[in-house]
């Protein structure tokens, strides 16, 4: 029976994903979530008591591995800042393209535990960018006066590329404009006398 249950679970957070990556907020209902997984409304209610019960746990997957990620980039200081940098893009990238669209479009209209848990990863988002600067000033490959204050305007640049691609229709990647606006910024901030080679952000 549990293990019943979580397969049920597993499969109302995909077909949550998918409702909200094709379609918007008002769109996304326990009714909607039932036809589309052809469940009855009974057996996701076993599972949850609410829509915003199911977005939380959706959310909160996506936050909680991209944290880790994040942690784990934090926590070596062994690598060239450069290298650092292009681990800290990619896994906002691959954060960008998990989050369903209408998530990164329409965050004021989530449940606040939602919004509370997305602010607590784009807090160790600033962070971490903040540490690699660091880094890259100490190694003498960054060229960055106060980091905290920089590593603010890259997250926040990125974070205004992400959105601005969920909302374009035709545009169906989230990654690769993070990955451009990201090398932009690599590229202006690095000492081209001593940083590594660094690949294009935009060919991939």
């Amino acid at each position: 029976m549990a293990n019943r249950r979580l397969v049920n679970q597993r499969r109302i957070l995909d077909g949550a994903s998918h409702i909200l990556e094709t379609g918007s907020w008002g769109g996304f209902t326990v009714d909607s979530l039932a036809q589309y997984l052809k469940m009855s409304k009974s057996t996701l209610y076993r599972c949850f008591v609410s829509k915003e019960a199911v977005v939380n746990m959706l959310v909160g997957e996506i936050c909680t591995r991209v944290d880790g990620q994040y942690l784990r980039i934090a926590q070596d200081a062994s690598s060239p800042a450069p290298v650092e940098f292009e681990r800290f893009v990619d896994a906002y990238a691959a954060f960008c393209e998990d989050l369903p669209r209408t998530v990164i479009t329409d965050r004021g209209v989530l449940p606040a535990d939602t919004r509370a848990r997305l602010m607590v990863t784009r807090i160790h988002l600033d962070n971490v960018c903040s540490r690699i600067l660091r880094l890259g000033r100490a190694q003498g490959q960054l060229r960055v006066d106060d980091p905290t204050v920089v590593a603010a305007g890259i997250v926040a640049a990125l974070e205004a590329v992400a959105e601005f691609t969920a909302r374009r229709d035709g545009m169906r990647s989230r990654s690769e404009p993070v990955r451009a606006v990201a090398g932009v910024f690599l590229n202006g901030l690095s000492d081209l006398s001593s940083a590594p080679a660094r690949r294009s952000y935009g060919a991939r």
